[in-house]
């Protein structure tokens, strides 16, 4: 159960750092599909969104 534990927060700390890494890039809050911007509304409730809503479920 321990290294569930770990795994879960190791993909929380890769998902972390590829937010941060948009962000210096000039690319958070854009969708990774179509380049469209993620709504600030979205953004607030999940800062780790790298898809619009369109494309949230492919």
């Amino acid at each position: 159960m321990e290294q569930d534990v770990v795994k879960v927060v190791e993909q929380q700390i890769e998902q972390i750092e590829k937010t941060l890494e948009r962000m210096r890039n000039n690319t958070f809050a854009v969708c990774e599909i179509c380049g469209t911007h993620i709504s600030l509304d979205e953004i607030l409730v999940d800062p780790l969104l790298t898809k619009c809503k369109a494309h949230q479920n492919t």
